[in-house]
């Protein structure tokens, strides 16, 4: 008794024991809840992660691949050939650069709107003189779309080596804007 009169604690003023349980209860509940929303926000991060990740997986594997290799070669003609390796391309066409202009296009590529998996694109070039020169290169620009209509432009060279034996050289193609892709197509039209 002397404990009680000594420690009194009122209950209008600190509340009843099961006021205090609700209070732990409630503090106890807002510190995992805390930590639950923070889980699900890493967890969100990661997935978002996941998709950036496979959205770029996605593009890379319908990016249309082109190789060009060497179809015939003659003193006075040679050939190459692109053939669409990946996925399908679309809008495909096709510029050329002959740097010494010692060239005449024999059979030409024209404009494709669709070029299939393995299919193959030719083009032959014709000496003017009769034979074809010690040193010259020719600049090939492909540009093509993907099915989702993203576009793309693709380099190739062709080089007489020492023993005046073509060389292929490719590279990777490359991201191109929409506007890039349809006034390079409206200048290919022009050339056909």
């Amino acid at each position: 008794m002397i404990l009680h009169s000594v420690f009194t604690f009122s209950a209008e003023v600190w509340g009843t024991v099961s006021d205090w349980v609700i209070i732990t209860v409630t503090g106890i509940s807002l510190y995992y809840l805390r930590k639950t929303l923070q889980s699900q926000l890493e967890v969100q991060q990661m997935q978002q992660q996941l998709a950036n990740y496979e959205k770029h997986r996605f593009f890379i594997s319908i990016k249309p691949k082109f190789n060009c290799t060497l179809i015939i070669q003659t003193e006075d003609f040679f050939g190459v050939e692109f053939v669409c390796d990946n996925s399908a391309a679309l809008g495909t066409y096709l510029t050329l650069q002959d740097q010494n202009e010692q060239l005449r296009i024999f059979k030409a590529l024209t404009m494709y709107d669709r070029v299939e998996i393995g299919s193959s694109l030719s083009i032959t070039f014709a000496a003017i003189e009769n034979k074809i020169p010690n040193f010259f290169v020719v600049i090939y620009t492909l540009f093509f779309k993907d099915i989702e209509g993203n576009c793309f432009k693709q380099y190739f060279f062709t080089i007489p080596d020492v023993n005046s034996k073509m060389m292929i050289k490719d590279y990777p193609s490359v991201s191109i804007t929409l506007e890039e892709y349809n006034n390079n197509e409206k200048n290919a039209i022009k050339n056909l």
